[in-house]
């Protein structure tokens, strides 16, 4: 076949597609936060013998944080404590926003939720601060706002909003959750690459110059 034709081709076979009703398109790429991240967060599962520890971090979009988003991070050793999640929600800034104690309000479809918690945050080099507050939820509570579309919310005045990517994110925590509480089985694994460091386990996060 001489390569005149090769376009002619493509066009029959566009127009045979597009008779029987379909097109053929490229998949869309995975929607994703300027450092890599997917905007619907991760999940994550340490290993260990008999007390693995679980996280999860839900990205939020955020204009007065440094990079435009915050996270929400969570986790929680099941087998060790099957009642309680333990959260933070940062902003890092370029100077310190949040008050020493601050209110977290979150609604959604399967109710309300409104904490008092204690800032967990530290200055950064340069003189921006790592925002974050610290609160401690109970499974039922994360339970029921996992059943949400959507969770409309502020922390520390701050507006927080989670959509269906985070909360699909969330509900995988909560099964994960309820299956090394209940289940004793091993855990699935839910996250290829390393995560960053986590705040909860008392590391300062590394976080780029803002410029």
């Amino acid at each position: 076949m001489r390569a005149a034709a090769l376009p002619l081709v493509r066009l029959a076979l566009l127009a045979a597609l597009g008779a029987l009703g379909g097109v053929w398109t490229r998949p869309e790429p995975a929607a994703l936060l300027p450092d890599g991240r997917p905007i619907g967060g991760r999940l994550r599962v340490e290993e260990a013998p008999t007390n693995p520890a679980l996280r999860a971090e839900l990205p939020w979009a955020n204009g007065a944080t440094l990079y435009g988003w915050g996270s929400v991070r969570l986790s929680a050793r099941p087998r060790e404590d099957e009642l309680t999640v333990r959260v933070i929600v940062d902003a890092p800034a370029a100077q310190r926003r949040w008050a020493r104690e601050c209110e977290v309000h979150l609604a959604g479809e399967g109710g309300t939720v409104t904490h008092r918690a204690s800032f967990a945050g530290r200055p950064m080099e340069g003189g921006a601060s790592y925002d974050a507050v610290r609160i401690e939820l109970p499974i039922e509570e994360v339970r029921r706002l996992a059943t949400a579309s959507g969770l409309d919310g502020s922390v520390c005045g701050d507006r927080l909003v989670l959509g269906p990517a985070q909360l699909a994110t969330l509900r995988a925590f909560v099964s994960e959750f309820d299956d090394l509480a209940t289940r004793r089985r091993p855990s699935r694994a839910t996250e290829a690459t390393r995560a960053p460091e986590d705040p909860l386990a008392g590391e300062e996060p590394v976080l780029e110059d803002a410029g």
